[in-house]
């Protein structure tokens, strides 16, 4: 995966609002079935995708879920609602190779997790300045 370039501060602050409109996922739990739900921020996004083998589900039994995401309508999202195309290039770079869900996840939550860590690394407070309530 290519790196991605740090952002501004200016940019980290307009990437890491909660956005509308707000990204659809899906919670797919086995003893339940789907549930619909709306992510606002690409923080959301990251923390509501879970990587997990497919054994440790299994060993979950009844409890066991899916957060699912469409990654090309993500990539989409952050391009034209976020407005981040650094991280929408490289999302696409993921979807591009055509793998499965589970295959992508890892290597998507990689890039969000990355992503966050240079959005608040971006947004360092000077002394006695207050963090926006509605950012990372």
């Amino acid at each position: 995966m290519t790196p991605l370039d740090a952002p501004t501060r200016e940019d980290a602050l307009r990437f890491s609002r909660v956005a509308e409109p707000q990204f659809p996922a899906v919670r797919m739990l086995a003893s339940a079935g789907n549930v619909e739900l709306t992510l606002g921020s690409v923080a959301s996004i990251e923390a509501f995708l879970t990587p997990m083998t497919a054994e440790e589900n299994l060993s979950r039994r009844m409890t066991g879920f899916i957060n699912y995401v469409d990654f090309k309508s993500l990539e989409q999202w952050v391009r034209e609602t976020i407005g981040d195309s650094d991280l929408a290039d490289s999302l696409l770079a993921v979807v591009d190779r055509g793998d499965v869900f589970g295959v992508m996840l890892p290597d998507v939550k990689q890039l969000l997790t990355e992503r966050l860590s240079q959005y608040k690394a971006a947004l360092e407070l000077d002394p006695g300045e207050e963090a926006p309530s509605d950012h990372v």
